[in-house]
């Protein structure tokens, strides 16, 4: 959230790499496990047969990117409920997937939910302490890297964000 400004501005590099797909789970379990732990969310990973899948783009933004989206996911679910991170490829792109059974995002707020400062009336109840910046910081940095967010969501039966990058 500090390098939003500098994000801004775009005056930050990108620098490409490979990543395994692995190397980007391990990442998210070791920065949100405990989070999901301590929330009663279990957090569960899609990796079987996708051991060999690599993504050449930005480590570092494509971490904080899925950490936003999970961090989201954690924070509007409820013990006792699941969240589920997966990719798969479609044509030339790689798009990860972040399920969870949570809140929802109610129709009439979803076009506004990568606004900054923007939060829908329910998250607002569920989560009285968030900021709004976590959708908006992660559609700024795909933006960076070539990619797009979208998202699936219904009040009460959760919400699936998807990040659909370039595999080249």
């Amino acid at each position: 959230m500090l390098n939003t400004p500098k994000i801004e501005s775009e005056r930050s590099e990108i620098w490409l790499q490979k990543i395994a797909y692995a190397d980007v789970i391990k990442h998210i379990k070791e920065m949100l496990g405990p989070a999901a732990e301590e929330r009663g969310v279990k957090l569960k990973t899609e990796v079987i047969g996708k051991e060999n899948y690599s993504i050449n783009t930005d480590k570092q933004i494509l971490g904080i990117i899925l950490e936003c989206l999970v961090a989201n996911a954690i924070n509007y679910s409820s013990s006792g409920q699941e969240i589920v991170l997966d990719i798969r490829k479609e044509g030339e792109y790689f798009i990860f997937s972040v399920k969870d059974s949570g809140i929802g995002i109610p129709k009439e707020e979803q076009d506004r939910i990568f606004e900054r400062f923007y939060r829908a009336a329910n998250a607002k109840t569920f989560k009285p302490d968030g900021t709004g910046l976590g959708l908006n910081l992660a559609q700024m940095l795909a933006q960076r890297i070539g990619a797009k967010i979208t998202f699936e969501s219904e009040v009460g039966r959760g919400s699936i964000f998807y990040l659909r990058i370039p595999r080249g």
